[in-house]
């Protein structure tokens, strides 16, 4: 997909191998990955693009900080579990 930062098959933080690109965005893009360092489980993982002109300003990264902050609180059968 245009304006994936990473390809499959890279490893991520020498963690997060991606297995594919699921989406992208104005503001990041959205991995399918196995997580390394649970024995392969797969899972997805949101980034920013921060080479983006406007998503890498502070106010962005705080926005997808305070995102992440309240994904960590919710609990819901049909939402997401936010790990790391």
């Amino acid at each position: 997909m245009a304006g994936a930062i990473y390809k499959v098959g890279e490893l991520i933080e020498n963690r997060y191998r991606v297995l594919a690109v699921f989406e992208t965005g104005g503001m990041g893009v959205l991995y399918r990955v196995s997580d390394e360092a649970k024995d392969g489980e797969v899972i997805a993982l949101k980034t920013v693009k921060v080479s983006v002109p406007g998503t890498g300003t502070p106010e962005s990264v705080e926005r997808f900080q305070r995102e992440f902050q309240i994904l960590t609180q919710l609990r819901h059968p049909n939402l997401v579990s936010v790990f790391n």
